[in-house]
């Protein structure tokens, strides 16, 4: 049975203890489940994310790129009065094929099995998300000259990638939209680790308002996204 987002923000607004959603991944980027917690990322997630965070900053970015990083993404939602309202983990597969200098988008991929909850019902309003080739989604490497403190100099690198993405809910169609931005950690560029946000509009109001916003935890400093070069 399905339910409309009007029918989960009207039934749980109040209800921000929800309840474990026990979907898991069925893929191998896939570490972890649900979670009770509007706020609290899933601990196989914290687990991942920190072994990637734990890694330095790649202080030797090339000037070509072509990889494949496996990770995933976790937000809290909150709705239009900024209230949270449930949460979603998503799986991530994104595809770096980059030259310094070249102009277009550089990546491709997916985010998949979008899972987690609202207000207190599965979260079901999307699917899966493809990078949005029309975003110009990037790669920058960041040029530090050498210089009496840092003699050999460094060069360093940081990925923008837009996704974009359609569901239907409760006889409603959605569109969501979500933005990671990252460092490269690593010697051999062998992790990204950054922030992530997301908006998800309802397609039959004519409005530039989403209905709910994606975003890390509040309060905390930690990255929400990780991903892993394959």
């Amino acid at each position: 049975m399905q339910f409309s987002l009007t029918t989960k923000l009207a039934a749980g607004l109040s209800v921000l203890a929800l309840a474990a959603c026990n979907t898991t991944g069925g893929g191998t980027a896939s570490t972890s489940g649900g979670t009770s917690n509007t706020s609290a990322a899933p601990a196989a997630f914290q687990a991942s994310r920190d072994a990637a965070n734990a890694k330095l900053p790649t202080t030797t970015m090339p000037t070509s790129l072509n990889a494949t990083y496996v990770g995933e993404t976790f937000q809290v939602l909150s709705d239009t009065n900024a209230q949270a309202v449930g949460n979603v983990l998503a799986d991530l597969t994104l595809n770096a094929t980059w030259t310094d200098g070249q102009s277009g988008n550089v990546w491709s991929g997916k985010a998949t099995n979008l899972r987690g909850e609202l207000n207190g019902q599965p979260f079901d309003l999307i699917d899966e998300m493809d990078v949005d080739t029309s975003a110009q989604s990037s790669i920058t490497r960041v040029v530090v000259p050498p210089s009496q403190f840092n003699p050999g100099g460094q060069t360093s690198g940081i990925a923008n990638i837009a996704l974009t993405g359609t569901g239907t809910s409760g006889g409603k169609t959605y569109r969501a939209n979500m933005m990671l931005t990252g460092t490269f950690r690593g010697d051999d560029e062998s992790a990204i680790v950054g922030s992530s946000s997301s908006q998800i509009y309802d397609t039959s109001v004519q409005s530039v308002q989403p209905v709910l916003t994606g975003a890390p935890e509040v309060g905390s400093a930690d990255p929400n996204f990780y991903a892993n070069r394959q």
